[in-house]
Formats: C-alpha cells, structure tokens, sequence
C-alpha cells in the first residue's frame, strides 16, 4: 500500500506541474532566459559568453582576499500581468562563473506617487 500511495502522490504532483506550467503559457507569464540557459557555476567565461551572448555592462572590483572579479550585467524585458525588466548580474573569479543574481527588477510604466 505504501508504494501505490508514493506513486499516487507523484502522478498529482506531475499533474499539477503540467498544469500550472500551461496555465502560466496561456496567461503569458516570462521567465527569465537565464533560469532556462544551461548555465552552471563554475563554467569558463568564454563557454558562458557563447550561450548568452555580450552583456550591456562590466564592472570590476576585487573580492576581500584582493583577487579581481568581473561582472557581466544582463537586461531583459518580460511580462507577468504588466512588464518589467529585469536585471541579472554573473560575476567571474579567474575566468570561471562564481555566482548568479539578480540584481534590479523595474516595472515599466509603472506610475509613482
């Protein structure tokens, strides 16, 4: 009985799945490119640059040991119910991607008071 309940239990998990992933498709909701790139930690910059392409900023700073770092800074513009963009920063150590964030999400048209 107790491996028909897991099995049951997967089934409505996966169906649910389904069905919200088809829900957000019919609605229009975005997801940011980079949550679907095959990026992974640790990648060289170079293989990183040919998935995603150039980025529209650099910064460079040192990290407390006093070792460069470089941050490649992404915009995208997606729709969930209203637009927005969305800004996602990779920062590299020695050539190598240590960490992904985002950095900045921006409602576009979005009157202030």
């Amino acid at each position: 009985m107790n491996l028909y309940n897991m099995r049951l239990k997967l089934i409505v998990l996966l169906i649910c799945s389904i069905m919200q992933v088809g829900c957000a498709s019919l609605l229009g909701v975005q997801n940011s490119k980079f949550t679907s790139e095959k990026i992974e930690i640790g990648m060289s910059k170079k293989d990183f640059l040919a998935l995603v392409g150039e980025p529209y900023a650099k910064e460079m700073t040192m990290d407390i040991h006093n070792r460069p770092l470089e941050r490649l800074l992404y915009q995208e513009s997606l729709y969930d119910r209203e637009w927005y963009t969305l800004t996602t920063a990779f920062t590299f150590q020695d050539g190598k991607l240590v960490s992904q964030e985002v950095i900045n999400k921006e409602y576009v048209d979005r009157k202030t008071h």
